[in-house]
């Protein structure tokens, strides 16, 4: 189940491998949300040559909480 492992471990192969994957799931993987093409495929096509709205939005990743809800 959890075959990488040893890779958590060690912090730069760690880091090296999830940016490997970051890449690969932004220029490669295709979505189906997206017209089956990777986002930066999509993203060139779509709304750099022709000016349409991406249906890509950002995400929340701190859960809603702000700054100023910390404090």
């Amino acid at each position: 189940m959890y075959n990488n492992l040893d890779e958590i471990g060690d912090v730069e192969r760690f880091n090296r491998r999830m940016m490997e994957y970051l890449i690969w799931y932004n220029t490669k993987k295709v979505h189906r949300s997206l017209n089956n093409k990777p986002p930066l495929k999509y993203y060139l096509d779509e709304v750099i040559n022709n000016s349409k709205k991406s249906n890509m939005l950002w995400t929340l990743t701190n859960n809603g909480v702000f700054k100023k809800d910390i404090i």
